[in-house]
């Protein structure tokens, strides 16, 4: 088998690279961050094009500020003030955005190099140890991410068990333009999200109360191109520079459709499935006048993520579904990224 290489020697570790090939879809992933380098899907016409984000040069992944593609944790998204209670016990975790923690503070998963424990042609499994009051969080936690292509889809499963209670948080941060990356902006594109609740943010980007989204700038229950929400005269957009909110989907599960994305030049389409919660949608408000690999260029706005995943700062909402993992029990969550053409 060939589809594994080491690409970067950086001395303590090695940065590999694992191609997964099924049927016209391939995909590239790193063992550094558990990080989805690239996937290549044909358009409408057959070509192909690869429409994830990604850096130049592979020394940028040892920081990887944006969270290119990797898997974000141990908390995905924000915890406020960087601190939270649980057991009747406070833990202060790293304030690496502001007053908050951000995917897992200042040395969260992104940053880690993952073992590379089972590979075949269209499946990796990849599994790391973060040991307990790394970064501030409680217990010592085996994590194991599994990616499979299947027929044109990318399944993400995650795995993790602790020997003391935690909170845990996973998600995917890969930026996709379904032009291909580098392609202009991703105003043109058209996305549905099966919600009908999303959380508005307060200044620090926390969440606040429930709204209904036919109420906000973000309605995309009906299928809608981007810009739509990003060239709103509203303060939920100014705050964030964009879109960068969580929805409360209305039917999770692997059998229910979360969000759907539409490019009509080219044809692709994505569709999204979950076991989590929420959807965070997110416009890539902070990458402007980059270069990315290849040499392409990525200006403003020029991807989205759709991150399954928990609701910002649950470890202090109640009214939250519980992100707890309790010693012994298993942290189980899939997500299902389908591609196709229309």
């Amino acid at each position: 088998m060939n589809n594994r290489t080491t690409v970067e020697d950086f001395g303590i570790n090695q940065l590999e690279k694992v191609v997964l090939r099924s049927n016209e879809i391939s995909v590239e992933i790193l063992n550094l961050g558990a990080t989805v380098y690239s996937i290549k899907t044909p358009a409408l016409d057959g070509s192909v094009d690869d429409i994830v984000l990604a850096y130049p040069n592979w020394v940028d992944y040892i920081n990887n500020k944006d969270y290119f593609g990797c898997v974000a944790g141990r908390y995905a998204n924000r915890i406020a003030k960087a601190s939270f209670n649980l057991n009747g016990k406070t833990y202060n975790v790293s304030a690496n955005e502001g007053e908050n923690c951000l995917h897992g503070g200042f040395e969260g998963l992104h940053k880690r190099f993952y073992e590379i424990s089972e590979l075949s042609d269209d499946s990796v499994t990849l599994s790391c140890f973060s040991h307990d009051g790394e970064d501030g969080f409680p217990g010592n936690v085996n994590i194991e991410i599994k990616y499979s292509l299947n027929d044109n889809s990318l399944e993400i499963e995650y795995s993790a068990n602790s020997d003391n209670d935690t909170i845990l948080n996973l998600t995917n941060h890969s930026y996709f333009n379904l032009a291909g990356h580098g392609n202009g902006s991703v105003l043109d594109h058209e996305i549905q999200i099966f919600a009908d609740k999303y959380l508005p943010v307060d200044e620090d980007l926390i969440p606040m109360d429930f709204e209904p989204i036919s109420k906000s700038p973000v309605d995309f229950k009906i299928r809608r191109e981007m810009a739509y929400a990003l060239r709103a005269p509203h303060e939920q957009i100014s705050r964030c520079g964009g879109v960068d909110h969580n929805f409360v989907l209305a039917n999770r599960g692997l059998e229910n459709c979360a969000a759907k994305v539409f490019h009509m030049y080219s044809g692709r389409t994505m569709e999204v499935f979950t076991t989590e919660p929420g959807l965070q949608f997110y416009t890539a408000n902070h990458i402007d006048d980059m270069t990315g690999k290849g040499g392409a260029y990525y200006g403003k706005y020029p991807a989205f993520c759709l991150e399954t995943q928990h609701y910002p700062d649950s470890p202090n909402r109640p009214d939250f579904p519980s992100c707890t993992l309790k010693a012994g029990d298993i942290y189980s969550s899939k997500t299902i990224y389908k591609f196709g053409t229309e």
